[in-house]
């Protein structure tokens, strides 16, 4: 509307632009249509010069339980994701595989897909992904996805992916060392014998059956 000679007004505009990473710059212009003669027509335009911020997701570790996933079994891992952006976001869906040798592509299902809300920039949280497959004995890879479904905008949207190498193993019986009493057993006679039996490998299990002759 009217303003008067020497007058000022505030006016708040929202705006919701194509913000990019970096250097951005808003302009306003005054008297857009040239309608208003005036005594000077250059200086109706103003801008200002801002730093676009996007949030930027990175999964920086997993903890796993049992800390040697079984063969055949599974396991916990426990994921810590951070928003290392300068922009809070939502993180959307975290995709897990227990075992996962290839790049997934986005909306890939992991073996367990959790969903987590907003993270504020330079947070970090950890998320329990419980019953992944270990798989059979050998080598693995652990594959997390943050963002898998590629829906939030990120300053950088290569560094989504994480991965970590891990070896299942079995449990593994050995008997170390049988005592007798007496230690030397009278013919036609009984005796007892202390058996000591070790589980030598990196998982527990059940023994079953001790046989002894």
């Amino acid at each position: 509307g009217t303003l008067a000679a020497g007058a000022s007004i505030t006016l708040s505009v929202t705006v919701a632009p194509s913000v990019a990473v970096g250097a951005n710059f808003l302009r306003a212009a005054v008297d857009i249509d040239c309608l208003t003669p005036e005594t000077n027509k250059t200086n109706n335009q103003f801008t200002l010069a801002y730093s676009g911020s996007l949030p930027d997701f990175v999964v920086t570790g997993a903890a796993f339980n049992p800390a040697i996933p079984p063969a055949n079994g599974t396991f916990t891992a426990t994921v810590t994701i951070k928003n290392q952006g300068t922009a809070p976001g939502a993180g959307g869906k975290l995709a897990v595989w227990g075992n996962q040798t290839t790049d997934p592509n986005c909306g890939a299902s992991g073996d367990q897909t959790v969903n987590f809300g907003p993270l504020a920039a330079g947070a970090s949280v950890a998320i329990s992904v419980p019953n992944l497959p270990a798989g059979t004995v050998g080598a693995k890879t652990l594959r997390v996805l943050v963002d898998s479904d590629c829906t939030t905008p990120e300053a950088n949207d290569s560094n989504n992916e994480y991965t970590k190498a891990y070896t299942t193993t079995l449990s593994d019986f050995e008997v170390t060392a049988i005592v007798l009493s007496p230690t030397s057993p009278t013919a036609n006679g009984s005796f007892r014998a202390r058996l000591t039996v070790k589980n030598q490998g990196a998982e527990a299990d059940n023994g079953g059956l001790l046989a002894v002759w």
